[in-house]
Protein backbone atom coordinates (compact mmCIF):
# COMPACT_ATOMS: atom_id res chain seq x y z
CA UNK A 1 0.00 0.00 0.00
CA UNK A 2 1.14 3.53 -0.62
CA UNK A 3 -0.39 6.93 -0.04
CA UNK A 4 0.27 10.30 -1.57
CA UNK A 5 -1.28 13.25 -3.33
CA UNK A 6 -2.73 13.55 -6.82
CA UNK A 7 -3.89 16.93 -8.08
CA UNK A 8 -4.49 18.20 -4.56
CA UNK A 9 -6.44 15.11 -3.53
CA UNK A 10 -5.27 12.36 -1.23
CA UNK A 11 -4.62 9.02 -2.90
CA UNK A 12 -4.23 5.50 -1.57
CA UNK A 13 -3.24 2.47 -3.65
CA UNK A 14 -3.45 -1.06 -2.34
CA UNK A 15 -2.38 -4.31 -4.00
CA UNK A 16 -3.39 -7.48 -2.23
CA UNK A 17 -3.96 -11.13 -2.88
CA UNK A 18 -6.74 -13.34 -1.60
CA UNK A 19 -7.20 -17.05 -1.93
CA UNK A 20 -10.01 -18.04 -4.25
CA UNK A 21 -11.17 -21.51 -5.24
CA UNK A 22 -8.73 -21.48 -8.14
CA UNK A 23 -5.82 -20.27 -6.03
CA UNK A 24 -4.28 -16.86 -5.30
CA UNK A 25 -6.10 -13.92 -6.87
CA UNK A 26 -4.35 -10.51 -7.02
CA UNK A 27 -6.59 -7.45 -6.69
CA UNK A 28 -5.88 -3.73 -6.50
CA UNK A 29 -7.77 -0.78 -5.09
CA UNK A 30 -7.17 2.89 -5.85
CA UNK A 31 -8.87 5.53 -3.69
CA UNK A 32 -9.01 9.26 -4.37
CA UNK A 33 -10.27 11.63 -1.65
CA UNK A 34 -13.52 13.54 -2.05
CA UNK A 35 -14.10 16.95 -0.46
CA UNK A 36 -17.03 15.52 1.58
CA UNK A 37 -18.47 12.16 2.50
CA UNK A 38 -21.23 10.96 0.17
CA UNK A 39 -23.75 8.09 0.25
CA UNK A 40 -22.90 4.73 -1.33
CA UNK A 41 -22.97 4.49 -5.10
CA UNK A 42 -21.35 1.86 -7.31
CA UNK A 43 -20.88 2.00 -11.08
CA UNK A 44 -19.55 -1.24 -12.55
CA UNK A 45 -19.53 -3.03 -15.87
CA UNK A 46 -22.79 -4.65 -16.79
CA UNK A 47 -22.86 -8.33 -17.72
CA UNK A 48 -25.32 -11.17 -18.08
CA UNK A 49 -24.55 -12.29 -14.53
CA UNK A 50 -25.10 -8.83 -13.01
CA UNK A 51 -28.40 -8.46 -14.93
CA UNK A 52 -29.63 -11.69 -13.34
CA UNK A 53 -28.74 -10.38 -9.88
CA UNK A 54 -31.08 -7.37 -10.35
CA UNK A 55 -30.98 -4.22 -8.20
CA UNK A 56 -29.72 -2.11 -11.09
CA UNK A 57 -30.83 1.51 -11.24
CA UNK A 58 -31.91 2.51 -14.74
CA UNK A 59 -31.06 6.05 -15.86
CA UNK A 60 -32.08 8.22 -18.84
CA UNK A 61 -29.36 6.94 -21.19
CA UNK A 62 -30.05 3.50 -22.65
CA UNK A 63 -26.45 3.32 -23.93
CA UNK A 64 -25.24 3.92 -20.37
CA UNK A 65 -27.70 1.37 -18.93
CA UNK A 66 -26.50 -1.24 -21.44
CA UNK A 67 -22.86 -0.75 -20.50
CA UNK A 68 -22.98 -0.12 -16.73
CA UNK A 69 -24.65 -1.44 -13.60
CA UNK A 70 -25.59 1.21 -11.03
CA UNK A 71 -26.28 0.39 -7.40
CA UNK A 72 -27.20 2.86 -4.66
CA UNK A 73 -29.39 3.06 -1.59
CA UNK A 74 -30.90 6.32 -2.87
CA UNK A 75 -31.99 6.42 -6.52
CA UNK A 76 -32.34 10.24 -6.44
CA UNK A 77 -28.72 10.51 -5.31
CA UNK A 78 -27.60 8.18 -8.12
CA UNK A 79 -29.48 10.29 -10.67
CA UNK A 80 -28.03 13.50 -9.25
CA UNK A 81 -24.45 12.21 -9.51
CA UNK A 82 -24.90 10.42 -12.82
CA UNK A 83 -26.29 13.36 -14.76
CA UNK A 84 -26.01 13.30 -18.59
CA UNK A 85 -22.56 14.94 -18.70
CA UNK A 86 -21.03 12.27 -16.44
CA UNK A 87 -22.84 9.40 -18.17
CA UNK A 88 -21.54 10.56 -21.55
CA UNK A 89 -18.03 10.86 -20.11
CA UNK A 90 -18.31 7.34 -18.62
CA UNK A 91 -19.28 5.97 -22.04
CA UNK A 92 -15.96 7.39 -23.31
CA UNK A 93 -14.14 5.71 -20.36
CA UNK A 94 -15.90 2.33 -20.21
CA UNK A 95 -13.17 0.44 -18.35
CA UNK A 96 -13.51 2.51 -15.19
CA UNK A 97 -15.48 0.92 -12.36
CA UNK A 98 -15.93 2.93 -9.18
CA UNK A 99 -17.61 3.14 -5.82
CA UNK A 100 -18.33 6.15 -3.62
CA UNK A 101 -17.33 5.09 -0.12
CA UNK A 102 -17.69 7.92 2.39
CA UNK A 103 -15.13 10.55 1.50
CA UNK A 104 -13.39 8.48 -1.17
CA UNK A 105 -13.94 7.43 -4.75
CA UNK A 106 -12.60 3.88 -5.03
CA UNK A 107 -11.72 2.02 -8.22
CA UNK A 108 -10.72 -1.63 -8.39
CA UNK A 109 -9.33 -4.20 -10.74
CA UNK A 110 -7.93 -7.69 -10.89
CA UNK A 111 -4.29 -8.54 -11.34
CA UNK A 112 -1.28 -6.43 -10.56
CA UNK A 113 -1.51 -2.79 -11.61
CA UNK A 114 1.48 -1.13 -13.31
CA UNK A 115 2.41 2.40 -12.20
CA UNK A 116 1.47 3.84 -15.61
CA UNK A 117 -2.02 2.38 -15.22
CA UNK A 118 -2.33 3.83 -11.71
CA UNK A 119 -1.68 7.30 -13.13
CA UNK A 120 -4.17 6.81 -15.97
CA UNK A 121 -6.79 5.51 -13.54
CA UNK A 122 -6.22 8.47 -11.21
CA UNK A 123 -6.78 10.84 -14.15
CA UNK A 124 -10.03 9.03 -14.99
CA UNK A 125 -11.16 9.04 -11.36
CA UNK A 126 -10.43 12.78 -11.11
CA UNK A 127 -12.61 13.13 -14.21
CA UNK A 128 -15.50 11.52 -12.35
CA UNK A 129 -15.03 13.75 -9.29
CA UNK A 130 -14.77 16.88 -11.45
CA UNK A 131 -18.11 16.00 -13.09
CA UNK A 132 -20.07 15.56 -9.86
CA UNK A 133 -22.41 18.56 -9.76
CA UNK A 134 -21.54 21.02 -6.96
CA UNK A 135 -25.05 20.82 -5.46
CA UNK A 136 -24.48 17.08 -4.82
CA UNK A 137 -21.53 17.91 -2.55
CA UNK A 138 -23.73 20.18 -0.42
CA UNK A 139 -27.15 18.53 -0.63
CA UNK A 140 -25.98 14.94 -0.09
CA UNK A 141 -22.93 15.39 2.18
CA UNK A 142 -22.83 12.92 5.06
CA UNK A 143 -20.79 13.00 8.25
Amino acid sequence: MFTGDFGGRGVRVLDYEFTARRGPAPVHLIALSLPVGLPRLTVSRDSTLTRVLGNDIELESQAFNDRFRVQADDQRFASAVLQPRLMEWMLQNPDLQWHLAGNALVSWGYGEVPVAEVLARLEAMAGVIDRIPPFVLTDYAVA
